[in-house]
C-alpha cells in the first residue's frame, strides 16, 4: 500500500465576527504545516454560521488558505443549512447557500484518488431535499 498522510477535521465552526475557536484553528495550522500531511479534509460545519452570515465562510476559506498542503472540504449543515427533515433545526439548504459555499470551497460533492485510497464525498445536506441537485448527486 501506498504512503498516504491525511489529517481530517470538522466543526472547526470558524467566524470573523465570532473568532471563539480562532485559536483551535491556528494549532491545526501549525500543526498541519508542521508534519506537512498529503492533505487535510475538513468534513463540515467549517464555518460558525455560514448558513446565515457569508463572510463566515469566506473567513473560513482565508483561513484554510494558510496552510500548505492540499485542501479537500465537504459542507455541513452551519455551512449550507440543514436538509428539510422534520428533526432538523435551523435554516434549510438552499441553492443561494450552495452557490455561497461553492465560490469558496468548490464542489460540494467530489471523488479522488489518492494512493491507494479513494475518497467519495457527499453532501448529506442533499440527502431527502427533494432539490435537483440531490438527484444530480446520486
Amino acid at each position: 500500500m501506498a504512503k498516504f498522510k491525511l489529517i481530517q477535521v470538522s466543526d472547526t465552526h470558524l467566524s470573523r465576527e465570532r473568532p471563539y475557536f480562532v485559536p483551535n484553528w491556528d494549532a491545526v495550522v501549525a500543526h498541519v504545516n508542521a508534519v506537512q500531511p498529503d492533505m487535510l479534509l475538513n468534513t463540515g460545519d467549517i464555518a460558525l454560521n455560514g448558513e446565515n452570515v457569508p463572510d463566515d465562510l469566506a473567513f473560513s476559506a482565508e483561513q484554510h488558505g494558510r496552510l500548505t498542503v492540499p485542501v479537500h472540504a465537504i459542507p455541513g449543515n452551519h455551512d449550507i443549512g440543514d436538509n428539510p427533515n422534520p428533526k432538523s433545526h435551523g435554516p434549510g439548504i438552499s441553492d443561494q447557500r450552495r452557490e455561497i459555499y461553492r465560490s469558496h470551497f468548490g464542489v460540494e460533492q467530489w471523488t479522488m484518488s489518492a494512493g491507494d485510497w479513494y475518497f467519495i464525498a457527499l453532501n448529506a445536506q442533499l440527502l431527502g431535499s427533494g432539490m435537483p441537485a440531490e438527484a444530480a448527486q446520486w
